[in-house]
């Protein structure tokens, strides 16, 4: 008689995450899409500084979070009439 397979996740573990791609439609709701051409040493700025901001807080860091936390920072020194 052949073994039983075994399931791949044990009761105690949890669920797997959902895998990246295109956030969901609750995320995408608060929003708006934008394409940004960045010279590639800024690109590979924004890389470093996203790599770093995960090793000091243990979680996981996109360059797209890194663009616009930049973007409001600049907004805010430059209009703070918007009060964002």
């Amino acid at each position: 008689m052949p073994p039983a397979k075994k399931s791949r996740m044990r009761k105690d573990e949890m669920p797997p995450r959902p895998r990246r791609g295109r956030p969901d439609t609750g995320i995408r709701r608060e929003y708006i899409r934008v394409e940004v051409a960045l010279l590639p040493a800024v690109y590979d700025a924004v890389a470093r500084l996203a790599d770093r901001r995960q090793v000091q807080t243990g979680k996981s860091v996109r360059r797209a979070d890194v663009i616009r936390s930049a973007v409001l920072a600049y907004l805010k020194e430059h209009l703070p009439e918007a009060r964002l």
